[in-house]
């Protein structure tokens, strides 16, 4: 009788593709309309697009108006924005929708609107509020409010009880990118962060299952479902090897990702999530580990190869070398219009440890006009830290300064900034 397979929930092989999140093209002002899926959001908070697919079935015969009372959507707060940004940031345009304020970074706007129509009349179809509570969330976490994000959170409650259920198929109804952001934000909002791992663990065990219902079935759209599943259960166990990092069972964290690194049979295709691993090895201190991840440590091929080797020479402090990486990928032209920010900031904080105060302050002056790029937090935070090691007494100054040319620079896609992204 042959032995039948032990594998693990989290543990797949082979590629994978990206999956699909829904999107949303109601306003404030609307009433209703017809509701297709995108990928608003991929882990690394770029936006992507996918094909368009009918979700005005889903749930029709549960009630979920639990999930449309004003008392859990909170008020935003604003006694820590610095001024320029509350007169700078334009309001959007009459017919902007929730999921083009995200795909803007209109964060704020896109937070605000989403509560808006989620407690509004008529109430929203259960496939509108689950997306609805997406770019809610996903948007409180990009203004650095995470902890109101978990609290709103709990109002889902368990994701696995029966009114999430089909009734026909029993299959959860809530789309995946949710599932699996309310699993983090759950652990977070309850303090429980071992609730995170064996969240991570059961959605593990509902993905393996319908990857295992896919296995008979040879058609493009079975073959197309199966790449998906793989995807999303190789993401599954990088994230639950960040749970286990938060719990502090570093050694855990270590041995799950060996283990899943074993289970993709050394396959090296799916780049983006090699990088991931590597990020999380440099992250436990593995930083041998992390050079494995990708193929050569003198000649790393590709930009990620190239990133994490500079990323590497910084994780063992050798800040020459890495000052000579950044500046090296930086003047090759190679890498996109997104990586340059990362790229360039990286570099500044390389030339900080070095001694190179007034050329690592200059280099990030030039990314906060708004001109190539916005700003982000941890591009001022680190500006504002050199301002106070070079500025002394001129310091706050400097940093108010600053707000100024980043509120100017962000005025027209409604980018707002907090007291703390500035150390004000």
């Amino acid at each position: 009788m042959p032995r039948r397979s032990t594998k693990g929930p989290l543990e797949i092989d082979g590629p994978a593709t990206a999956s699909s999140s829904p999107s949303i093209s109601r306003t404030a002002s609307q009433t209703r309309s017809t509701t297709t899926t995108t990928d608003p959001l991929s882990m690394s908070g770029s936006i992507r697009r996918s094909a368009e697919v009918q979700t005005d079935s889903i749930g029709l015969q549960q009630d979920f108006s639990f999930l449309t009372r004003p008392e859990i959507y909170h008020p935003l707060p604003e006694d820590d924005i610095p001024p320029p940004f509350l007169t700078a940031s334009s309001a959007p345009p009459l017919g902007t929708t929730p999921i083009e304020l995200l795909q803007k970074g209109q964060y704020r706007h896109a937070a605000v609107q989403s509560a808006q129509i989620l407690t509004s009349q008529p109430s929203p179809s259960p496939a509108e509020i689950f997306t609805l509570i997406y770019i809610r969330l996903i948007s409180l976490i990009h203004l650095s409010l995470f902890p109101l994000a978990a609290t709103e959170s709990k109002a889902l409650s368990d994701t696995t009880s029966a009114i999430y259920l089909d009734p026909e198929t029993r299959q959860n109804i809530l789309p995946w990118h949710l599932r699996v952001l309310l699993v983090r934000l759950q652990s977070v909002g309850y303090g429980d962060p071992r609730r995170g791992v064996v969240g991570y663990w059961d959605l593990g065990r509902d993905a393996r299952a319908r990857l295992l219902s896919l296995k008979e079935k040879d058609g493009e759209e079975e073959t197309k479902g199966r790449k998906m599943w793989k995807r999303r259960l190789r993401d599954l166990g990088l994230r639950a090897a960040e749970g286990l990092k938060d719990m502090g069972d570093l050694e855990g964290a270590v041995r799950h990702l060996r283990t899943l690194a074993a289970s993709s049979n050394n396959e090296r295709g799916d780049t983006d999530l090699q990088a991931r691993l590597a990020l999380l090895y440099i992250q436990l201190g593995d930083v041998g580990s992390a050079r494995r991840c990708f193929p050569s440590d003198e000649q790393p091929s590709g930009v990620n190869g190239q990133i994490l080797s500079a990323l590497c020479a910084m994780a063992d402090g050798d800040y020459d070398e890495a000052v000579k990486k950044w500046q090296s990928l930086l003047d090759s032209d190679t890498y996109s219009g997104q990586e340059k920010p990362i790229i360039t900031q990286n570099l500044a904080v390389s030339l900080l440890h070095v001694g190179e105060l007034d050329r690592a302050c200059s280099m990030l002056e030039s990314l906060t006009d708004g001109a190539e790029t916005e700003a982000f937090h941890a591009l001022t935070f680190n500006l504002a830290t050199l301002y106070e090691l070079c500025a002394g007494e001129r310091a706050v100054g400097k940093k108010r300064e600053l707000v100024e040319t980043v509120a100017k620079g962000t005025g027209q896609s409604g980018l707002v900034m907090r007291n703390a992204d500035f150390k004000l």
